[in-house]
């Protein structure tokens, strides 16, 4: 049988003698975090592992049930799994615990209560529990068998009722799909199914859309659905999709029609060509599912949307990197046309903001570069070396109005780590322990921080070479660096990036089950302030790249859900503002969140497919909730 064994940190030399004694018996246990394989994601990881899983073993204690406890997670994984706990799993008490604090899905099955050996208890409550297994195994095959005959006898007489020599097209759903530009439409994707009822592949000519409406007609784009035909394979159902958007009869309005403005009470049909024969579905009633947030999208111009690559709030107006070199300051009003602009001769990939001045990392030629915020000229410039075994591209830079620190990427060697000062340049050489791949770094006054990629995550607190300090280009200097474990802090194994607060030396991160929380350092100490409420109605299984941006007590949020082949599927931006409440600005498809800059009434965001195609907006809160 295969085990999760889900305990608290604090409950280890109680868990190890059970992954020993089941082992021992034949199980394969998933023990440890210790167990995942480097690189990923954590919580896919683990999700995957809970779903491999036949059963899992909870060790019931105050830590394992404390809010905020990793352990938590994974319950809920589990349960999403399985939405009843009987057979599937096992809440061993370990230590006393008030009753009260179990959860219900805990209490929903006996919870083991160890009078002697507590891994032969176990281990025996494993047995009764697989023997009752395989009883209802056995009933269940006898089920499914006849359960596959009728199943059996509908197909056929569902064939039989497709025979017709034909292909059809019946919408399946609507959904809202992109809130549009102020001078576009918004656009919906229509989910199709196409049945070719010939026994020859057939070539589709034609899908569109049609309305009935004296006002308003319906446009048919191919943003998702690519070419406007498909070659349907013989007696098969094929899934399409066509994107869709509303303008004023007669032509494209000035005004974009918005979600809203749709007339009450629109009809609309699909038409389809194949083998010259055209044909069209029933008419029936608009009605999208979904709704759009009233937030503003708009703003970038239709020529820049495409080429920003990175963006950061200075305190006083928004720098931006264009792909074709162009730096960009722009007012918090968002005035493009009024703008200052500076050439450089490369993409400003990475920067970040201090002290009015703005650390940059380029690429092509690859370079740092400390501009003053106000003029945007050189204040100092570096290269940065390349050479056997090494990438230089800038992934990730962090500022702290005196000294810059910057990580570059992976793409063809080994990961690097710079550090300037004044217009001085250090390679910083790494200690064994450090992991540079996927990290990400945080600017604080007096310190550099970085989150790691690696599973779980850590968070590491550079060195620290104050102003006039000789660099020693071949270790790091002291102080040591200070690691901060996601093996023995299970908050800190699944924060992806935080931000700092209001309040100087505090910091904002989305922790396990996307809960909000506030921290700070107390030199090896890990210290939670506050506990918060997260974005609602996000799975933590699903859900990744929690990015963060900070102003003032104004929130962002950006995360991204990926497929099980790590393919973006979609992105969403969130809002919380000074009355904690959350609120979805932008949700945007086949994309993942690389940038978020905000200043508590403007946010950019910057998205990528991860293969050289971005988009970026500009959003503005919603109304506030009457």
């Amino acid at each position: 049988m295969r085990i999760f064994l889900s305990y608290a940190s604090e409950d280890r030399a109680a868990a190890e003698p059970l992954a020993l004694l089941l082992r021992g018996e034949g199980h394969t246990v998933f023990f440890d975090r210790d167990d995942l394989p480097p690189g990923g994601s954590y919580d896919a990881r683990i999700r995957a592992a809970i779903r491999a899983s036949d059963l899992l073993v909870f060790l019931v204690s105050p830590d394992s049930v404390a809010a905020g406890a990793y352990t938590l997670t994974e319950l809920g994984i589990a349960r999403r799994r399985w939405p009843h706990p009987a057979g599937r799993v096992l809440p061993v008490l370990l230590r006393p615990t008030p009753i009260e604090t179990i959860p219900v899905y805990l209490r929903a099955v006996t919870l083991v209560e160890p009078e002697g050996n507590l891994a032969a208890d176990v281990a025996d409550a494993i047995d009764d529990a697989a023997r009752r297994r395989r009883r209802k195994r056995a009933l269940t095959v006898a089920v499914t068998i006849v359960a596959l005959a009728a199943i059996a006898a509908a197909i056929a007489l569902w064939q039989q009722a497709r025979t017709r020599r034909d292909v059809v097209v019946t919408p399946q759903s609507i959904d809202r799909w992109k809130r549009g530009q102020s001078w576009e439409s918004d656009r919906y994707v229509v989910r199709l199914d196409v049945w070719n009822g010939f026994d020859v592949p057939v070539d589709v000519n034609e899908i569109a859309a049609e309305s009935q409406s004296s006002t308003h007609r319906l446009v048919t784009t191919y943003e998702v659905s690519g070419a406007a035909f498909l070659t349907a394979p013989p007696k098969k159902r094929t899934p399409w999709s066509i994107v869709l958007r509303w303008t004023r009869d007669g032509g494209p309005a000035p005004a974009a029609v918005h979600d809203g403005d749709v007339p009450a009470g629109a009809r609309w049909r699909i038409c389809w060509s194949a083998r010259e024969r055209r044909n069209c579905s029933e008419w029936q009633a608009w009605s999208p599912r979904g709704a759009f947030e009233p937030a503003a999208t708009m703003e970038i111009p239709a020529a820049l949307r495409k080429q920003l690559r990175s963006a950061v709030w200075t305190g006083r107006r928004f720098i931006l990197g264009v792909a074709d070199g162009r730096l960009l300051a722009v007012a918090p009003s968002l005035d493009f046309a009024r703008a200052q602009v500076r050439q450089l001769r490369a993409t400003a990939t990475v920067m970040d903001a201090a002290e009015g001045r703005v650390a940059i990392g380029l690429r092509s030629p690859d370079e740092a570069r400390l501009v003053d915020e106000e003029t945007l000229q050189d204040v100092w410039t570096a290269g940065v070396p390349t050479g056997q075994n090494l990438s230089s591209e800038p992934a990730s830079i962090a500022y702290d109005g005196e000294t810059a620190w910057l990580v570059t990427k992976e793409d063809s060697g080994a990961v690097a780590f710079y550090h300037f000062e004044g217009s001085s340049l250090g390679r910083q050489q790494p200690l064994d322990e450090f992991d540079l791949r996927g990290i990400r770094l945080v600017d604080a006054p007096g310190a550099i921080y970085g989150v790691s990629s690696s599973t779980p995550h850590y968070i590491y607190r550079f060195p620290y070479t104050p102003p006039g300090t000789a660099i020693d280009t071949s270790k790091f200097e002291e102080p040591k660096l200070i690691t901060y474990s996601g093996h023995d802090i299970d908050v800190v194994g699944c924060i992806d990036l935080f931000a700092p607060a209001e309040q100087s030396g505090s910091f904002y991160a989305l922790a396990c089950s996307f809960e909000l929380i506030r921290f700070h350092f107390e030199g090896s100490r890990f210290v939670v302030e506050e506990r918060l409420n997260g974005p609602a109605g996000y799975d933590p299984a699903v859900w990744e790249d929690r990015m963060l941006s900070v102003s003032g007590r104004t929130i962002v949020a950006g995360m991204t859900r990926y497929s099980p082949d790590y393919k973006p599927v979609e992105s969403h931006v969130l809002l919380r503002d000074d009355q904690g409440v959350w609120r979805n600005l932008l949700t945007i498809p086949e994309m993942r969140v690389e940038t978020l800059a905000t200043n508590g009434a403007v946010t950019i965001a910057i998205f990528s497919d991860g293969h050289g195609t971005y988009d970026s907006f500009a959003l503005r809160p919603p109304p506030a909730a009457p």
